[in-house]
């Protein structure tokens, strides 16, 4: 995982962070060891991952940096390792004990095919400090920290990350984990996604919950149901919520008997929970008697 000349680290290891790289991710694992351990029974006090996105000042929060799970389509994802408080656990200028990282890949498929498929079967029914270098004769400084990193090479997109870590004490000691495993969302935006539709002509069709703020229509059938194909551009996160601000068209048929007779058309929206301002076309047949 080092990115030192001579290993597997084909290109810049180093990313470029100036909140101008949107692309560009980090995961971090800080974790640090207990006052108590040794090279015998080193311990584990507490630790934690983030994820770092090069974005400009306000845009990514201290909240997403410390909680969020979601990485956009990234190919390469940069990975920074550093374990505090591990001065009791060198050897030689060696730490005493051996780390196991483990990423699995897995594909999966994309976000909108899959809403796309659900609808068919319904259907169907910080700061940087400065180094001084030292004195000539100067002892260095006592090791406390261990670090490393490198760059994930993402094969499959879209895919979920999952990581395992763990360290082993010595040769012939059973290897524990470091941390909990921890599963990261790695998929990219699309152009176009389906969803469903419920037209409301009165507010009395809404049942509005004030304990969750949520509202729902009074009543869902196959007679009021669309399916709805939205289309965006530019392309958009189709598992966030939030308003989307850019209008976008959308197309619907209904989930009756004969579909065509009722189309809608022409929309705009929020994501997931979705307000379609749109016009219903229904065709209707008219008998004329002799």
């Amino acid at each position: 995982m080092r990115g030192e000349e001579g290993n597997a680290c084909n290109g810049p290891c180093l990313p470029v962070v100036d909140g101008t790289h949107s692309n560009t991710y980090v995961l971090i694992h800080l974790m640090r060891w207990t006052d108590a351990s040794t090279q015998e029974k080193p311990a584990v006090q507490s630790d934690h991952w983030y994820l770092y996105r090069d974005l400009a000042d306000g845009k990514w929060s201290q909240e997403d940096f410390t909680t969020a799970k979601r990485i956009l389509g990234a190919t390469n994802i940069y990975v920074l390792i550093v374990h505090f408080n591990a001065s009791k656990l060198f050897t030689a200028g060696h730490v005493s004990y051996q780390l196991d990282y483990d990423f699995t890949i897995t594909k999966k498929a994309p976000a909108n095919v899959a809403h796309l498929y659900s609808l068919l079967q319904t259907f169907a029914g910080g700061a940087q400090s400065e180094t001084k270098p030292a004195a000539p004769g100067a002892l260095p400084p006592a090791y406390d920290a261990v670090w490393s990193g490198g760059v994930l090479r993402i094969q499959y997109h879209p895919s979920d990350i999952l990581i395992k870590s763990s360290y082993t004490p010595s040769e012939d000691t059973a290897s524990a984990k470091l941390g909990d495993d921890i599963s990261f969302d790695n998929e990219g935006l699309y152009y176009w996604d389906v969803t469903f539709a419920i037209p409301v002509k009165k507010i009395g069709e809404i049942k509005l919950d004030t304990t969750s703020g949520t509202a729902t229509p009074s009543t869902v059938n196959s007679q009021n149901v669309f399916a709805i194909l939205d289309g965006y551009a530019p392309p958009v996160d189709v598992k966030a919520s939030g308003f989307n601000k850019v209008p976008h068209p959308i197309g619907g048929v209904a989930f009756a008997k004969r579909p065509l007779s009722k189309i809608l058309i022409v929309g705009h929206g929020v994501q997931l929970i979705r307000t379609l301002y749109g016009r219903r076309l229904c065709k209707t047949t008219k008998f004329i008697g002799e």
